[in-house]
Formats: C-alpha cells, structure tokens, sequence
C-alpha cells in the first residue's frame, strides 16, 4: 500500500513540539546552578546513558554501517560538550545531543529525494528506506531508556536484559534527562511511522497502538517529575498528550481507508493462483499479486497448495 499517513501535517507538528519540549527539560535539568556536583555528574552521565544506549541497537540494526558514525558523532559531542566554559552552555549542548543522534537515526532510514542529475522522470523518485526498521530501533531505545525510569511495570519492547538496581536514576535531574532522551526518541519514531507504507488496517493499528503505549507511560514519568521540574515538565506532558492525540484523530480516518486481513478456509484443495482467480477475477497482473501476497503472507512453503487450515488475504 502507499505511504497513507504521509500527507497528516498536523502529526508531524507535534512530533516537533515533542522534541522541542524534551529538549528544554534537558536543558533546564542540566543547567540547575545549585544542584550538587555529584548530582549534576549524574544527570550528564544520563546524556551518555541515552548514547549508548542508542549504540547498542544502531550496532544491531541493519543499517548498522549507516548508524554507528552518528553514535560515534554524538559521542563526541559530549566529550565537547563538558569541555565549555559554562555550565549554561554545556547544559545547552548536551540537551541537544540526544535529538540530533536520534535525528540522524531517523534520517538514514526515511525515505529521501533522489539525485536530481539523471533521467527526467526518475529523478523524483525516492530513495530505498525502511522507515518501519527505523521506527523499531527508535521505539526500542525509548523502551530501555523508559525501564530505567520505570522498572516496575515498563515491559521491554523486545526481549532485553534485565537493568541492574545500581543503574537506575537517583536524582530529579537525572530522571529528567532519561525522560528527555526516551520522547525524543518517541517524536523521531513519530515521524518515521507516518512514512511506514502500511497494506493493511491491522498491521497500521498494530504500530499506532504500540507508539501510543509508549507516549503514555512515557507521559506518566512526566507527570511524576513535575514536583521538581513544573514549568518544563509540565510542557514535555502536554506534549505527549498532544502526540497521542493526534495519534488517535489523524490515524483513525487514515486506518479506515486500509483494507482489512481476513482470514479464509478454502472450500477444498486449492493453490494460491486459484484462491487469488476466486477473490479478484479473471485479470492476469492482479491474480498474480493477490497469489504473491497469500504466498507471503501466508509463509506458505509451497504456493500449489494451501491446506486445509484457513489463511489470511486483504479484502
């Protein structure tokens, strides 16, 4: 199917404002003057926590050859970071480290324009991506950073190694500089699911629900820190609402428009040629990929027969 939630402006604006918000937590988490050395050697240890964190699956992910040199960039960025002579202007670029790391995660698998050097018509074609690989790896960051936040009862998004107690955050700005980091990686994953070229309503439901599980114990964390951080904290769960908002309002009307997996028990031996002949007509091109949907669908090992079990095509 196409790209059917690309063209929802008013999502991305709110990924935006969602990055934007988390960012200012950071900056003001990091910037407190009378907070205790040890304190604010914690909340700075957190920027690096959120890095490596995000090394650890960019090394895992596909486009690991892609994704390494930013983890290494923002790295970098940190070493550089606590060298500046103020702590105003260290709190200022150490927020903004995890955004851009996330950001450029985002970019290497979001489809881009092509070259425009080149045949006329292919020139606006896109570039390959995988912005559904993307939208994982950045839900799966948010995920173990949101357990070390909220061991109790944050389930991994995949299977991940339980965090040892030592690790967890002790201090406000510390837990605010993890929460920061973890719905940056949210807002990010937000702009890549609009780019997911979804085929059916269960499979775009499927994703949607699991961002918006995610914004909302993320959401949680922000309204457990407002004591200690109200102004920016207060933003940054305004924000999430707004994100799951959105969600819920532009993704409806853009679900709905998906055709729907059904499942279907042949009436006796059958291939898949002739369940896609009895579904869509006599046209040879749409026989042929209705047949190679089932196929796929299905992980049938052998397209001449079905079975006797039932099996999932979209109507």
């Amino acid at each position: 199917g196409a790209s059917f939630l690309a063209t929802l402006g008013p999502l991305l604006i709110a990924a935006g404002a969602l990055g934007g918000a988390a960012v200012a937590l950071a900056r003001l988490a990091l910037s407190a003057s009378p907070m205790a050395a040890a304190t604010y050697a914690r909340a700075v240890a957190a920027v690096g926590t959120a890095i490596d964190v995000s090394g650890i699956w960019a090394g895992q992910a596909g486009r690991a050859a892609a994704l390494l040199p930013a983890v290494a960039s923002a790295q970098a960025a940190i070493t550089a970071a606590v060298a500046l002579p103020s702590r105003a202007s260290t709190a200022a670029a150490l927020a903004a480290t995890p955004a851009a790391l996330f950001s450029a995660l985002s970019a290497e698998h979001r489809p881009q324009p092509a070259s425009g050097i080149g045949p006329g018509p292919e020139a606006t074609l896109p570039v390959a991506a995988d912005p559904r690989a993307g939208a994982t790896l950045l839900m799966t960051i948010a995920s173990d950073l949101g357990r070390r936040l909220r061991p109790a009862d944050d389930a991994p998004l995949i299977g991940l190694a339980p965090i040892a107690m030592a690790a967890l955050p002790t201090a406000a700005p510390e837990r605010a500089v993890l929460l920061a980091a973890e719905a940056g990686a949210l807002a990010e994953a937000a702009r890549l699911v609009v780019q997911i070229p979804f085929n059916s309503r269960q499979d775009a439901q499927g994703v949607a629900a699991m961002l918006d599980d995610r914004l909302r114990r993320a959401q949680r964390s922000a309204a457990d820190i407002a004591g200690s951080q109200v102004a920016p904290a207060a933003a940054l769960w305004r924000a999430f609402g707004e994100m799951r908002a959105k969600l819920a309002m532009d993704l409806s009307e853009a679900i709905g428009r998906l055709p729907s997996v059904e499942r279907i028990t042949p009436p006796g031996p059958a291939s898949a040629l002739l369940l896609a002949q009895h579904l869509v007509g006599d046209d040879p091109s749409a026989v042929i990929a209705f047949a190679t949907d089932i196929v796929r669908r299905n992980r049938l090992r052998h397209p001449a027969s079905l079975g006797a079990g039932p099996v999932e095509v979209l109507r």
